[in-house]
């Protein structure tokens, strides 16, 4: 019976609409509201007033009954005020489904359709995600095709992205003007064609319409979780892309590329879309091309690159990246306690895309996590274990420079305004970091190939040779290299080599 009653409310409503909508074309077109803007605020005006129908709130209401103890609604305490959540969802459903606007330009519908849409977004429980971020600074050579892996891909502005973002512009420029992009003049400007993206596609929960309870969550109740970027959806990428040898192409430890641009698209159509980024912070150039056919300058418009990478750089970023991801899955799948592997991506991540001094403090926070203890003499003892994995003395010499100008930096010492640091000191601090990281993993990946998976405490005695004595950990030393720990290999990370 339940359903009938859905169907049927419906039903009358989208009749109802549909009647109303077509008139509203109708004396719209014979009015002089020809201005975009004014059509626009025409159109939401009259939707406004069709909301307002005993129709319209039937529906609601049957909608709530026939989906409010299931997943949107399930456990929560019943509630008057719970009614307006439903119909807001389903003003979003109208809106984001494109009924309303074709109904407004008279396309006729089929109730069967309509029905089968109405049901799935109300039943559903997962809904898909796409992340498409802008790569600046870098272009990528695409010959071969794009770059696909398990869980993300690199590649150009497609056409079907534009198809499916001229889709989304045609329902949000009218009733979700903060969500919309614009698509003609950033194409026309190359500022989406031109650019490298970094795709990803995820199933998500979708939000439950009513909470457990619907309490009010009170700022000092919240809880706020560590992030080390502004893209926390793209961390689990980003932290395989920073761990590539960009230093040995850019030669300067303050290039490297970066995400300035990100857009959310779902297809949750009981949701608010997601804001459109700022576009106005992806920059172009003056280029001046040459007409083949007719010799003619023409003034255009581009996208600035730092560095270019040729096909066979693009091949070893692939390589590089189909490697690393193999190799982090496994590590997080078998290597229990060594949580410590994922900080360290962490703080890489966040001094990546630093600045100037920041960078040093994140790059010796990536030190202190792999090889970090609470102990006395702490400067000391990092400086001699990054000696024995280097192999050379002067790697600690110059660790203790840098930790101590970052000590001067977190402590607040006046020594910091006096003490300055240049780019090739930061260079340092990133090189080690990374190739520490670097070792550490293949490192740990060494251990888990010969089924061993000690405990961080014990992974750092082997490092410092501190095994007398002890069966477990001279049965560790014994499935490493002969030269351990100066292991030169380990210090990048090849597929090669692990």
């Amino acid at each position: 019976m339940r359903q009938n009653n859905k169907r049927e409310a419906l039903t009358q409503y989208t009749e109802f609409a549909f009647s109303e909508l077509s008139k509203a074309k109708k004396k719209q077109s014979s009015t002089f509201l020809s201005v975009v803007t004014t059509r626009n605020e025409y159109l939401r005006e009259r939707i406004k007033q069709i909301e307002q129908h005993e129709a319209f709130c039937q529906l609601a209401k049957e909608t709530r009954s026939a989906y409010g103890n299931g997943y949107h609604e399930y456990g929560s305490e019943k509630s008057r005020s719970h009614q307006e959540i439903w119909a807001g969802a389903l003003r979003n459903f109208f809106r984001r489904s494109e009924f309303y606007l074709n109904c407004f330009e008279r396309i006729p519908y089929d109730p069967e359709e309509i029905f089968d849409l109405y049901y799935q977004s109300f039943s559903r429980k997962e809904m898909q995600i796409t992340y498409l971020a802008t790569i600046a600074s870098v272009e990528l050579d695409f010959e071969k095709g794009a770059l696909r892996f398990e869980d993300f891909s690199i590649r150009r502005f497609s056409e079907e992205d534009k198809k499916r973002w001229q889709a989304n512009n045609r329902v949000n420029e009218v009733f979700y003007p903060r969500a919309a992009i614009d698509l003609e003049d950033a194409l026309e400007t190359r500022l989406i064609a031109d650019y490298s993206f970094l795709e990803k596609v995820v199933s998500s929960p979708i939000p439950r319409l009513v909470k457990d309870n619907d309490y009010f969550s009170w700022p000092e109740m919240e809880q706020h979780q560590v992030v080390f970027s502004n893209h926390s959806e793209l961390e689990d990428v980003l932290k395989k892309l920073v761990l590539f040898d960009w230093e040995s192409q850019f030669f300067d430890s303050g290039i490297g590329f970066d995400v300035p641009a990100l857009f959310k698209l779902d297809d949750n159509l009981l949701g608010h879309p997601s804001f459109a980024p700022d576009l106005s912070i992806l920059t172009t150039e003056p280029d001046i091309w040459i007409d083949p056919q007719s010799g003619e300058e023409i003034e255009r418009e581009k996208v600035p690159f730092l560095f270019y990478h040729t096909s066979k750089e693009t091949d070893e970023l692939r390589l590089f990246l189909e490697s690393i991801g193999g190799i982090l899955a496994s590590l997080k799948r078998k290597g229990r306690g060594w949580e410590f592997i994922e900080v360290a991506l962490g703080f890489l991540l966040k001094a990546f895309f630093s600045k100037g001094v920041e960078q040093l403090l994140w790059h010796i926070t990536v030190i202190e996590s792999l090889l970090g203890e609470n102990v006395v003499g702490l400067t000391d003892k990092l400086a001699e274990r990054l000696s024995r994995i280097w192999g050379e003395g002067s790697t600690g010499t110059c660790f203790r420079e840098l930790y101590d100008y970052r000590c001067n930096l977190v402590h607040g010492n006046e020594e910091v305004l006096n003490n300055k640091i240049n780019e090739d000191q930061l260079k340092e601090a990133r090189n080690l970091a990374r190739g520490t990281l670097s070792w550490f993993i293949n490192y740990l990946c060494h251990l888990l190939n010969s089924n061993k998976s000690p405990k961080r405490s014990k992974v750092l005695k082997v490092i410092d040779g501190d095994i007398s004595g002890n069966v477990y950990l001279q049965s560790v030393a014994d499935c490493l290299p002969p030269e351990f720990p100066v292991v030169r290999k380990w210090l990048c990370l090849r597929k090669d080599y692990v």
